[in-house]
């Protein structure tokens, strides 16, 4: 709704209560048995910004004790959601320039999914709140698999990968490596440190705390990743998201697409 239309509401709503108060005798003095009617403001729609509500949000989810890697994720896709309409108010969002933000060819079916559902929590809170009476996420269609859709990278881009990442981050090279020839979820290899690499015994240990399943595994280290952990750098990767992000699109520039690992 736009500041007009409230304003207009406003408007109709301190004339009923100048109705109601003559009705109830009050006049411009207050009686004991029938306090003044008040009202209550309406929210600024057209002066919150997209940039404030997601500021508004992630405090929200931090009072709630949501974990950092949860932030960490909800910053990036937010972030990508904001950039560009930070500044434009949230009454201002459509449902065509929701669909735009999301047709991004460097972006997997399970990125845009992702991105697509933070996007909508953004606005069902809004709604919460009173900020917006609807959600424009909620008519925008989830995106569906592509026959044919990359999900794993061939050895050439492996291949391909490993040289770029070489060229710009031997930190971010071993953590791909590990992730590429032990078997490492994303997720765990971005928990992992340094003592769990035990090169003198050949070994990689994913500690309970830090596997998916909960459970603690120890992985052989072959020879090719012995080989491109001797390159060096370390691990953990501090601020991956962002390293991911920018190392992701220029991938996407070379035509290589990034599957989730």
């Amino acid at each position: 709704m736009s500041r007009q239309a409230w304003s207009a509401l406003a408007d109709a709503a301190k004339a009923l209560l100048a109705v109601a108060s003559a009705a109830l005798g009050e006049g411009s003095v207050a009686s004991a048995a029938h306090p003044p009617l008040s009202l209550s403001p309406c929210p600024p729609l057209d002066g919150l910004t997209v940039d404030q509500l997601v500021n508004e949000f992630l405090k929200a989810k931090a009072k709630q004790d949501r974990s950092d890697r949860y932030l960490r994720a909800l910053r990036v896709s937010l972030g990508s959601f904001a950039k560009g309409r930070g500044k434009h108010s949230i009454g201002s969002v459509t449902l065509q320039a929701l669909e735009a933000w999301l047709d991004r060819p460097e972006w997997t079916t399970g990125t845009k999914h992702g991105y697509l559902m933070d996007v909508r929590t953004l606005f069902n809170f809004a709604v919460r709140r009173g900020y917006l009476d609807r959600n424009p996420a909620l008519g925008v269609e989830l995106p569906r698999a592509v026959k044919g859709e990359i999900g794993i990278h061939t050895p050439a881009q492996v291949r391909h990968v490993l040289a770029l990442s070489r060229e710009r981050d031997l930190n971010l090279t071993r953590s791909l490596a590990i992730r590429y020839f032990a078997g490492v979820r994303s997720a765990e290899a971005d928990r992992m440190s340094e003592v769990d690499i035990l090169l003198d015994q050949g070994r990689i240990v994913i500690p309970a705390s830090k596997s998916k399943t909960r459970q603690r595994r120890l992985i052989t280290i072959q020879p090719n990743l012995r080989a491109w952990l001797a390159l060096g750098g370390s691990i953990p990767l501090h601020d991956v998201n962002n390293r991911m992000r920018f190392f992701t699109a220029a991938l996407a520039k070379q035509g290589i697409p990034w599957p989730h690992m």
